[in-house]
């Protein structure tokens, strides 16, 4: 079964608002590269539960997303 992992992140803001996440740290300490944003949008996270923005990403050249609910972010944790 997939767990929500709540992980820590680094991000910038834009001058309108905006929240553009830059790396995530997983539970091990390792921080992890965000190589680029390509959508934000509104949705759920139909594996763990969960909604707010869902931010698809790259890392390593492997797609995947990060949520942010509220003030916290998750990911979809692979144990499935």
């Amino acid at each position: 079964m997939c767990k929500k992992l709540y992980v820590r992140v680094t991000a910038s803001f834009s001058p309108d608002g905006g929240v553009i996440p830059k790396s995530f740290y997983w539970i091990d300490g390792h921080e992890y590269h965000i190589d680029r944003v390509t959508d934000v949008r509104s949705a759920a996270s139909t594996k763990v539960g969960g909604c707010g923005l869902r931010y698809t990403i790259s890392v390593g050249g492997k797609s995947s997303y990060i949520f942010r609910e509220d003030d916290k972010w998750f990911v979809e944790a692979r144990e499935c």
